[in-house]
């Protein structure tokens, strides 16, 4: 199993977890590695080559190592948890709820559905990662072990 298949809600240009997928897919990429990018939505200009990230997505793509960007509740949870292959979470932070609350109940009930979600996958994952120390003990208190620190990584070339 030769490919590897970044999965993320929203594909963007210029946000850190979109650099930190591109710079991931070249390091892939010169590894030899089949790198593939499925979004349910990607910036214009980022769409080339981006693969739709649908069931029938999953099923052409086939066996592959996944790897899921998590910073936000979606239908990927589920996509990623069906996902044939390894699966590797990436997590990037969900801001608490209670930081919302006062101004703006709906994200905070956005995050705190996220933080629900993000729990379920803890037992369907081969490697966790996270992007601090800080997002690794969030993940370690909903119950992911031996989870990883990787920074997020940005070419600047």
């Amino acid at each position: 199993m030769n490919r590897i298949v970044q999965l993320v809600p929203a594909y963007h240009r210029y946000d850190a977890i979109g650099q930190h997928i591109r710079t991931l897919q070249r390091f892939f990429t010169e590894a030899g590695w089949e790198s593939r990018i499925m979004a349910l939505q990607a910036d214009p200009g980022l769409t080339e080559g981006v693969l739709p990230a649908t069931e029938e997505g999953l099923r052409e793509v086939g066996p592959a190592v996944w790897v899921y960007h998590y910073a936000l509740p979606s239908e990927l949870t589920l996509l990623f948890a069906r996902a044939p292959g390894h699966r590797v979470l990436v997590y990037h932070n969900l801001t608490p709820p209670e930081y919302f609350l006062p101004w703006n109940p709906e994200l905070a009930f956005l995050t705190r559905s996220g933080r629900v979600e993000l729990a379920t996958l803890a037992g369907v994952v081969h490697l966790t990662l996270a992007d601090s120390r800080f997002n690794a003990a969030e993940l370690e208190a909903l119950g992911y072990r031996d989870v990883q620190v990787m920074p997020i990584l940005v070419d600047r070339t």
